[in-house]
């Protein structure tokens, strides 16, 4: 039974408390989890409504529902349920609700991983949420754990580090209607199609006593007791009966013990039996990354073999081969990349570009009244950009080769800091005519440290003379002089920032203030930030860029629905032969081995 709240002690709602505080301590004392330390992410309470059972919100009453999940089914099964740390509000910011979970890895949401990762997590979840159902229908914890599975958003359902948890529970947007088909659908787009036949979570007592009160009540029915053992015949005098034999009575405990070590042994002798257990550590998110670098290994071993086998050459077919650039590490100009096909075109298919083909018409040059910039096509008619580049503009002008010269409208941009420099939401969208010549770019999630990233833009000093004026004065035939600049670099660090919902990338890529806007994209020529420019503080800042993640809500905002690729990039190298292909070549040697000519000397001096 879960003890009662310590009489004397208060809860009110942190939404409108003044103190920084977590949850009441009280409850931290039966406590049967140890407290989670990884970090997950922030929500702002702003915006959003807190359910409440009996006038107490479901998140604060947190340590009792860990107690009661781990007592009833187990510590798997509470973890589910990331920890609230509780910031309350000032008055000049919002309460927030920092959530922490009990295993470690990376935070991504279910949604957002690779088809296999998902459903090896999905059903981890499934199996935990069916543990954790009949406790729903419980007449004592039941309000409480039922509506805990209101969550906010179906990003909330997580994967850290392959284990399922559950961000933002007990939270449901404000802009949610109450009546019972919204509900219904919310809950069909987070948590129920891994409940089968399970009513809609609760909003309240009353609530729940409507919806799971008599409600599949097998789901909470005890167990049958254990059947007695069988009566003895009527009439038998048991207490007169006397005691049978024992013989080997002093052997007893010897014998059993001796049986027990030989069926020790013969287990630990069967083939298969003494297996070290499966490493969480390895999950697919991991497999997958670990074929992504052996593909990498096994290309650039191909690589040594073809430069061991040129210095086995003359002077003249290994000066051949350098002149050619068959032998030089490859530059981005090397990198293919694949082009969708056009959407409503007819007889269009996707093709294999060069990575300057596929940035060219897909990244534009931003003229404003006071400013210029970049920007790039998510959508035929949609370009996005830096915030700073349209300033107060309510329209531009792009340009590219592709398209020319256009006016474009800004239909949606981030706000300012406080500060007035740029913040995390430093976004503009532009909304042109739609454009068959433009190539929009697909977004793909933020990259790792060490991943090859390229940065795209128009900085003022690339262009020819007189285009920029040209442009300004209304001359639409200065765009074919465009060409955007290619500047490659690794990801130098990832910052995510939980609380704005970005992730902060830092890169090597050399940019300028003219490359504000412009896409930061993979080796797939896809686009994992934005560049930005903070006049603050030159000297890094211009090797900044906001992740795609941001990005990707700015855009829903704005009625756009850009595509996302949640799968790692592996490069494909123009000319390098995959490691494949060069192993079957091995395998299958030619019927007639034709005999390399011995390398040439000079003669000695």
């Amino acid at each position: 039974m879960v003890a009662p709240r310590p009489a004397g002690r208060s809860r009110r709602s942190f939404a409108a408390s003044g103190r920084r505080t977590t949850i009441d301590r009280p409850w931290r004392r039966g406590l049967l989890l140890e407290p989670a330390q990884s970090f997950i992410g922030t929500r702002l309470v702003e915006g959003y409504r807190l359910v409440q059972i009996d006038d107490v919100s479901v998140i604060e009453s947190y340590q009792r529902l860990a107690d009661v999940v781990s007592a009833r089914c187990g510590r798997s099964v509470a973890a589910l349920f990331a920890e609230p740390r509780i910031t309350r509000g000032n008055g000049a910011a919002p309460a927030r609700i920092d959530w922490y979970a009990r295993f470690e890895g990376i935070a991504r949401p279910l949604n957002q991983l690779d088809a296999s990762s998902a459903a090896t997590v999905r059903r981890t979840l499934a199996s935990r949420l069916a543990a954790l159902r009949p406790l729903a229908f419980d007449p004592e914890c039941g309000p409480l754990v039922a509506a805990a599975l209101n969550i906010a958003a179906p990003e909330s359902i997580l994967s850290v580090g392959g284990d399922p948890v559950l961000a933002d529970w007990g939270i449901l947007p404000l802009a949610l209607p109450p009546d019972e088909r919204s509900r219904s659908r919310h809950f069909a787009a987070t948590l129920g199609p891994l409940l089968p036949d399970f009513p809609v979570p609760p909003l309240s007592r009353a609530d729940w006593g409507a919806r799971f009160a008599g409600a599949n009540a097998s789901a909470r029915r005890p167990a049958a007791p254990a059947a007695a053992p069988p009566a003895p015949p009527a009439g038998e005098n048991t207490a007169a009966r006397p005691p049978g034999p024992k013989p080997l009575r002093g052997l007893r405990v010897p014998l059993i013990a001796a049986g027990i070590a030989a069926l020790v042994f013969g287990l630990a002798m069967t083939p298969g039996v003494l297996v070290f257990p499966a490493d969480r550590s390895h999950t697919p998110e991991s497999e997958r990354m670990l074929a992504i670098a052996k593909n990498v290994a096994g290309q650039l071993e191909v690589r040594r073999r073809q430069l061991e086998e040129a210095l086995a050459e003359d002077c003249t077919a290994l000066i051949k081969r350098l002149t050619t650039g068959a032998l030089l590490p490859p530059q981005p100009a090397d990198v293919q990349v694949q082009l969708p096909p056009v959407p409503g075109a007819p007889n269009s298919s996707s093709q294999t570009v060069g990575l300057p083909a596929r940035v060219d018409p897909g990244t534009v040059l931003v003229v404003a009244s006071k400013t210029i910039g970049s920007g790039f096509f998510t959508a035929d008619d949609t370009i996005v950009t830096g915030r700073d580049v349209v300033g107060a503009d309510d329209t531009v002008w792009v340009a590219n080769k592709a398209i020319g010269a256009l006016e474009a409208k800004v239909i949606a941009r981030g706000g300012a800091a406080p500060d007035g420099s740029a913040g995390y939401d430093d976004f503009a969208v532009l909304r042109v005519p739609a454009q068959t010549g433009a190539k929009p770019f697909h977004l793909a999630s933020p990259p790792q440290r060490l991943q090859p990233v390229i940065a795209v833009g128009f900085p003022r000093a690339t262009m020819a003379d007189g285009v920029l004026d040209r442009l300004r004065g209304g001359d639409r035939s200065a765009s074919s002089a465009l060409s955007p600049e290619i500047s490659a670099g690794e990801v130098n660090d990832i910052q995510p920032q939980a609380q704005a919902g970005v992730t902060l990338i830092v890169h090597g890529a050399d940019t300028s203030s003219g490359y504000q806007g412009g896409p930061l994209i993979d080796l797939c020529g896809r686009v994992v930030g934005i560049n930005m420019f903070t006049p603050s503080d030159k000297a890094i800042a211009w090797r900044y860029a906001l992740g795609s993640d941001g990005l990707l809500g700015v855009l829903q905002k704005a009625g756009s629905h850009p595509q996302l690729e949640a799968a790692s990039c592996t490069p494909r190298i123009a000319g390098a032969t995959s490691p494949q292909a060069e192993a079957a070549k091995t395998a299958s040697p030619p019927a007639e081995a034709v005999k390399a000519p011995a390398p040439s000397t000079l003669p000695a001096k």
